[in-house]
């Protein structure tokens, strides 16, 4: 379940919660493969972008973005109904942990899962699922049993979105994996885009109910897309760690099915941290994402209070503001996915964190909408390109038996640091001016990336202890040693 408030800081939530072995990173990763021959297209044809994306990712990147639509309507009018509900803001801290919590509980199993079962197998049984306990929250009042729904809904899709992940990752040839990620990126933002607003359209003019029934509605894309990647076709290229032994193939219609010896003996959360942890590149860059989650959802509980108290803006406005995060998120996202193949990937993602960190900094000197409205654009495209640049990184630097775990880890990771980021972030409102807030935090992102030095080389980086089979199925070697 995807959550959609009043607020453009709160998109990287309602993704995290719905939503390579080692790179040749200075020479390219569409060339790197080329040089060892993995990939069997021409450079002219892997730059140019002409080929069309995988099967899987055409069917699975419109099912994200009207289920995230959906999702946007129902949980934008629990938010409001809740408030006009309640006088205090109980009601919506459990509507926060209720989509946030189950995640970081399941995140073991769904990673097996991911890393076990087809995307079919999950999504048919998840999507009927999810479109019954909706339909079911449209006719309760309470709203304690409404919150236990909505857990359920999130802890079903705490299995459906790694899996989904690991799906357009194992499909998509190298060459294309970064206009995949792409494609996913911009219809998921797109569907934050108009959801909210239509939510609140929804909800003055026909209740909630109405609301939570579209939202169920909108369920019905993923079994739906599920019996489209049956009948899809065949021979999609899939990606695999640079370093692997044996070309690569993904059936579109079974992405995610491929089970390996080292799937079963090695999924769940401690091995996708692990896998995390033994790329130093894709390490640096999951840490970025974790402190422009803290530094997001720390500015979301004071920002409103900027906006409103000190510039004076009206609630029209507010939502102009939105619109403009999240149409610089879709501009960003498309932008970063149409970046030629010898682009390294960390490097954007580091760009891009430094340029979230000055626009943070210079927030705290605003003193006017159209300024903070330009800045938040800019800021947007930022974290749109990141994002691209980090899901490219986790779908590349990781060997294929272990991607869904590693999906499910970092899913967990980020609601860990947007739930501890949305407490700090209520106690510093306490002590702090929200001008103050923004200042602190962009100094902070500063100080990480320079911390980080990602200008710096890293040392010679040996492969994870995962083996692949070879093309007779036999186990294959660990990857020679390369530097990134």
């Amino acid at each position: 379940m995807v959550i959609a408030v009043p607020s453009p800081m709160f998109s990287d939530v309602f993704r995290s919660v719905f939503p390579r072995s080692d790179l040749c990173l200075t020479s390219g990763i569409c060339e790197c493969l080329m040089e060892r021959g993995k990939v069997g297209v021409s450079h002219g044809e892997a730059v140019s972008g002409r080929r069309s994306l995988p099967w899987a990712v055409q069917v699975l990147a419109p099912a994200v973005g009207l289920s995230n639509f959906g999702d946007s309507l129902a949980v934008t009018a629990l938010l409001l109904d809740f408030h006009d509900r309640y006088a205090d803001g109980t009601a919506t801290a459990a509507v926060f942990l209720a989509l946030s919590v189950p995640s970081v509980i399941l995140v073991g199993f769904a990673g097996r899962v991911a890393d076990r079962l087809p995307v079919r197998r999950v999504l048919i049984p998840a999507g009927v699922a999810l479109m019954s306990i909706c339909t079911a929250m449209a006719y309760l009042t309470s709203a304690v049993l409404i919150v236990v729904l909505l857990a359920a809904l999130a802890g079903i899709m705490a299995f459906a979105t790694p899996v989904m992940m690991k799906a357009v990752a194992d499909a998509s040839p190298a060459d294309l994996l970064s206009r995949s990620q792409a494609r996913m990126a911009m219809m998921a933002n797109l569907g934050f885009l108009i959801g909210p607003a239509a939510g609140g359209v929804l909800m003055e003019a026909a209740g909630l109910r109405t609301v939570l029934l579209v939202d169920a509605a909108s369920f019905a894309a993923l079994p739906l897309a599920a019996l489209l990647l049956r009948a899809g076709r065949d021979g999609t290229e899939g990606t695999r760690p640079i370093g692997s032994h044996g070309s690569s193939s993904c059936d579109s219609s079974s992405c995610g099915s491929s089970v390996s010896g080292g799937a079963r003996a090695g999924s769940g959360l401690l091995p996708g941290l692990r896998a995390m942890a033994a790329a130093p590149g894709l390490l640096r860059v999951v840490g970025f994402g974790v402190v422009l989650t803290v530094a997001l959802q720390v500015v979301n509980v004071v920002e409103v209070f900027f906006v409103r108290d000190d510039l004076g803006a009206g609630a029209g406005m507010f939502g102009v503001l939105m619109v403009g995060w999240s149409s610089g998120q879709v501009s960003g996202a498309w932008t970063a996915g149409r970046l030629p193949a010898r682009w390294n990937p960390a490097s954007v993602a580091s760009v891009a964190t430094f340029v979230m960190a000055v626009v943070m900094t210079s927030v705290a000197a605003v003193g006017d909408v159209r300024t903070l409205f330009a800045l938040l654009v800019l800021n947007g495209f930022a974290y749109g390109a990141f994002g691209v640049a980090r899901q490219t990184l986790l779908a590349g630097s990781v060997d294929t038996a272990v991607r869904g775990s590693v999906f499910a880890a970092h899913v967990a990771l980020l609601n860990v640091a947007s739930t501890a980021a949305l407490l700090a972030g209520g106690v510093m409102s306490a002590f702090v001016a929200p001008r103050a807030v923004f200042g602190l935090v962009g100094a902070a992102m500063l100080l990480s990336v320079l911390v980080s030095r990602p200008w710096r080389r890293s040392a010679p980086l040996h492969r994870p202890p995962y083996r692949r089979p070879d093309d007779h199925g036999r186990g294959g070697r660990l990857g020679r040693p390369r530097r990134w």
